[in-house]
C-alpha cells in the first residue's frame, strides 16, 4: 500500500510539472503536446521502475 502511494505522487508530482507546458503547447502545437505528454509518461515511468526494483538490485 505505501509503495503504491508512493507510485501515485510520483505521477502526480511530475504531472503537475509538465501540465502547464502541455497547456501552453495546445493552443500553439497539439503534436508537440503529444510529445511532451510522450514524454512525461517515459520519464515517470523510469522513476517508478527505478524505485521499485532499486532494493532488489544485488551488489
Amino acid at each position: 500500500m505505501r509503495s503504491n502511494l508512493l507510485y501515485l505522487f510520483i505521477y502526480t508530482l511530475t504531472f503537475t510539472i509538465v501540465a502547464q507546458p502541455v497547456d501552453k503547447l495546445m493552443t500553439i502545437s497539439p503534436g508537440y503536446a503529444l510529445l511532451l505528454l510522450t514524454l512525461w509518461v517515459a520519464i515517470s515511468s523510469g522513476i517508478v521502475h527505478i524505485i521499485h526494483f532499486w532494493p532488489t538490485k544485488v551488489r
